[in-house]
């Protein structure tokens, strides 16, 4: 920052041996919950919100073990079910085609946050997803 022209900032390192992670996590999540309402992924998505007219609903959230994904009405669409990290990798995929409910196991997965999306014949939906230890 003093190259800049900062001359009256200065940086103090109080602790070399200090584990920052439990200040990553958390500064990260946030982070990405900020940006993500100026990023254009190219595909107009609806955010799931738990409204009564939202066509499926995502529960428990958090989540530790198994979310579930449940249609709200008839599911006979081709659907899938994507969960992608906060670096944008697919994590988990799962085609779900005509039953009520869909269990996706996360026991595996980091803590974190996580972007579910569902893609089906009536259109590309999105809710946010923290797993917990």
């Amino acid at each position: 920052m003093n190259a800049n022209g900062a001359t009256d900032v200065i940086a103090i390192d109080m602790d070399p041996t200090a584990d920052h992670g439990g200040c990553v996590v958390p500064a990260t999540s946030f982070a990405i919950l900020f940006f993500s309402t100026y990023q254009d992924i190219g595909v107009a998505t609806k955010e799931l919100t738990g409204a009564p007219d939202d066509p499926f609903m995502v529960a428990p959230n958090p989540v530790r073990n198994e979310l579930l994904v449940k249609a709200m009405g008839s599911n006979d669409m081709n659907t899938n079910v994507l969960l992608h990290n906060v670096h944008g990798q697919l994590v988990a995929n799962k085609q779900w085609i005509g039953a009520k409910v869909l269990r996706m196991d996360v026991a595996g997965l980091s803590a974190g946050l996580y972007l579910l999306v569902v893609e089906s014949d009536g259109g590309v939906y999105s809710q946010k997803v923290m797993v917990r230890d």
